[in-house]
Parts: C-alpha cells; sequence; structure tokens
C-alpha cells in the first residue's frame, strides 16, 4: 500500500472526535455560564434582601428614636435611663415585608447617660431571625441634649452693651472664684447678635443665623461666625391654671387661685425643694426668693425676678430651673444678677432682661435677650450635660 494511503487510513474518524471534542467543550461552557447566570441571580437575590433587611433596621432605629422623644408616657428617654435592664422597645414588628426587634438599655458609666438601642431586621419576618434569612442587626447611642449649650441663647436676637461680659467655669471643678474664667461663654442667636460699648466682651463664640453686628469698641474672643443653622428648641407647654396649691412656699404674698407671687419691701421668700406652676412672679424693693436645694419654677405670665433677686444657696445652677411659656416680643422674665444668682432660664418665645451690675451664674435661653447695666454672664459647663433637651443620636453604626 502506498504510504500515503496508509497515513490517511490510519486518521480516519479523527473529524469526528474532533467535532465530539468540540460539543463536548461548548457543552461544558453553555453548563458554566447557566450555573454562573443561577449564581449571579442568587447574589443578587440575597444581595436585594440583604439591603431590605438594613433598611428594616433602621427602620427600627427610627422607631424606637420616636418613642424615646415623643414624652407619651411610653418607653419615654427618662424611664429607660432608670430602668434596670434591657428594655424591648418593638418586638418583632412587621415592616416592608420583614420585622425588626429593638432592644434598648442604659449604658454605664459617668456623664451625660445615654442608652445603647440594638435594632435587628429579618426578611422575611421572624424573630428570631432563622439561618437562611436575610438578616442586619445596628446599633445607636442616644442622650438628651442639654437645652442650655452656652451663656445665651436666642431663637430670634441677643443685644449686648453697657460693658456686659460673658466667660465661663465649670461647677464640677468647685466654685467660679477659685478657677480662671475660661472662654465658653458662647452666645448663639437664631437671628442677630448686636454688641456694643468699649467694655462689652464676649468671652466665647458669636455665632449667629443672620449676622453679627459689634461697635464702638465690643469685643469677641472667639469665633465670630454669621449664617448658623437656627437653634433646635421646643416651646414650654402652660402648666396651668390650676397653680401650685402654695405648700412649700414660706414668706411673701401667695395667691393659689391666681397664681401670683409676690414680694414686697424687705420679704424674703423660701421655696422648699421641689416644682411650682406659678402665674407669676414679682419681688419689689429689696424683696428675694431663697432656694436651698433642686426647684423648677413654671410660669404662665411676665415675670419681675429682679428686686433683691434671686438667692440660691447651693451655688449650682441646675439647682434652680425657671421655665416660662409667655409667647412675647416684649415680655417674659426679667431677672437681676447678684452673687447669690445661680440660675438657668428658658423662655424660648419670651424676651428675657438681665438686669446689672451683678453677675449671672448658669445659662439663658429666649427669644429676644438684652441686658440693662453691666451684668456680667458665667456660664457653668456642667449645664452640657443637662437631659432636658431632644433626644440625639450620638454614634450609629452596622454590627452585622
Amino acid at each position: 500500500m502506498h504510504p500515503k494511503r496508509c497515513i490517511l487510513a490510519s486518521e480516519r474518524g479523527i473529524v469526528l472526535v474532533v467535532t465530539l471534542l468540540i460539543m463536548a467543550l461548548l457543552m461544558v461552557g453553555g453548563l458554566g455560564a447557566i450555573f454562573s447566570t443561577q449564581t449571579d441571580l442568587k447574589s443578587s437575590a440575597n444581595l436585594k434582601t440583604g439591603k431590605q433587611a438594613f433598611y428594616i433596621a433602621d427602620a427600627g432605629l427610627s422607631r424606637a428614636w420616636q418613642q424615646l422623644d415623643n414624652g407619651d408616657g411610653v418607653n419615654d428617654f427618662a424611664m429607660l435611663i432608670n430602668s434596670s435592664g434591657p428594655v424591648a422597645l418593638v418586638n418583632n414588628e412587621a415592616f416592608a415585608g420583614g420585622s425588626h426587634t429593638v432592644i434598648a438599655e442604659l449604658l454605664p458609666g459617668p456623664g451625660p447617660r445615654r442608652l445603647r438601642v440594638i435594632s435587628s431586621g429579618c426578611q422575611p419576618a421572624a424573630s428570631p431571625c432563622p439561618p437562611g434569612s436575610s438578616k442586619s442587626v445596628l446599633e445607636a447611642h442616644l442622650r438628651r441634649e442639654s437645652i442650655f449649650p452656652g451663656a445665651i441663647s436666642s431663637t430670634d436676637s441677643v443685644t449686648l452693651s453697657a460693658g456686659a461680659s460673658t466667660d465661663s467655669y465649670d461647677s464640677r471643678l468647685g466654685p467660679y472664684a477659685s478657677q480662671a474664667a475660661s472662654s465658653g461663654g458662647h452666645v448663639r442667636s437664631t437671628g442677630s447678635i448686636i454688641l456694643s460699648g468699649s467694655t462689652t466682651m464676649l468671652g466665647g463664640d458669636a455665632l449667629a443665623g443672620s449676622q453679627v453686628l459689634i461697635s464702638n469698641g465690643a469685643a469677641v474672643s472667639g469665633v465670630v461666625r454669621q449664617g448658623v443653622s437656627p437653634l433646635d428648641v421646643s416651646p414650654v407647654a402652660a402648666c396651668g391654671p390650676p397653680y401650685h396649691d402654695g405648700s412649700g412656699v414660706v414668706g411673701g404674698s401667695y395667691n393659689s387661685l391666681t397664681g401670683d407671687l409676690r414680694g414686697s419691701g424687705t420679704d424674703a421668700i423660701i421655696l422648699q425643694d421641689g416644682s411650682y406652676c406659678f402665674s407669676g412672679v414679682d419681688l419689689s424693693g429689696t424683696s428675694s426668693l431663697t432656694t436651698n436645694g433642686p426647684v423648677r419654677i413654671h410660669l404662665t405670665s411676665h415675670s419681675n425676678l429682679s428686686g433683691g433677686g434671686l438667692i440660691n444657696t447651693t451655688e449650682k445652677p441646675e439647682n434652680l430651673m425657671i421655665f416660662s411659656s409667655v409667647a412675647s416680643a416684649t415680655l417674659g422674665v426679667s431677672i437681676a444678677g447678684g452673687s447669690s444668682a445661680y440660675v438657668t432660664v428658658y423662655a424660648p418665645r419670651a424676651k428675657i432682661t438681665a438686669v446689672g451690675p451683678g453677675d449671672l451664674f448658669g445659662a439663658l435661653v429666649g427669644e429676644n435677650v438684652t441686658n440693662s447695666g453691666a451684668i456680667r454672664f458665667h456660664y457653668d459647663q456642667k449645664l452640657m450635660d443637662n437631659e432636658d433637651g431632644n433626644v440625639t443620636f450620638v454614634l450609629w453604626k452596622e454590627v452585622f
């Protein structure tokens, strides 16, 4: 046989073999593509449900935030910080095809009290979330903000003149006289800040929503900034009528039907520890009002607290807190400074007039705040720990 014919004979069927190999490779490639597509579809589905679980858990945090801040008497912040263990705010509540469970507990440690809130989201709905389901766990720390963020805060305007000044100290470190005054006497206004007079000194930052006007030699030791965000303050609800029954009120003249407390001449009014709802307080002559422990005074009409002034023997501003529900650009609270005037005033819709000369230890929050005479404002930095403001997030993180 011819040699070429032998070679050709030995290669019979090779085309079939090659064809079969190509078909096998194409089949393997097709199967791989199908498997890859199925894997991608499954991954996409898992990613989708995972995102859904995340948003469901995030919605649980928002729900908890609302419960803690709404003041309806159920799961409020003040209640939970006094609880002895974890509290379930939401238990397997249906949301967007899944469910969330939210637990809150007090975080240990000194300083402003905080709550740790854990929100678990599951898609589909289940509690506990079983293996194979999409789960997301978020953690947040919440606290109440202070309603006294600086020496003076205003929802409209602050006007300081005639040698008025601000600075700060920390009562946790001792009395004001024992410390070197620091530059934390910040003034903030949603509207304007107006400073005038050669000896007027703002010992801190001047932060205004509209403008800061400085004239006639007045000065600011810190930052001057305009266009800051508005103050987020809550109004004060009227406490009466009915008004306080008169228990714990010593001296002066008090009418429990009208809620008027008056001091005249040399009257020395003393309020025992506790909370009081008055229509108004009027101190005339050299009459004074003294507190010896924690006292909260709620006012519904204009009050004159000058006269002989306020005497807080504890020398802690947080122990004498005055809240006013008055809504007026011209009326609200008139308060005198003095060596024992340790006080905080929260009247976000009223006018506050600080009467000098003298010292005022604490903080003021009003719609319009102004001074009469050279009064010295000393902001107590411990007031940053106050827990009467809105609930806010301190920390937020994804745990799982």
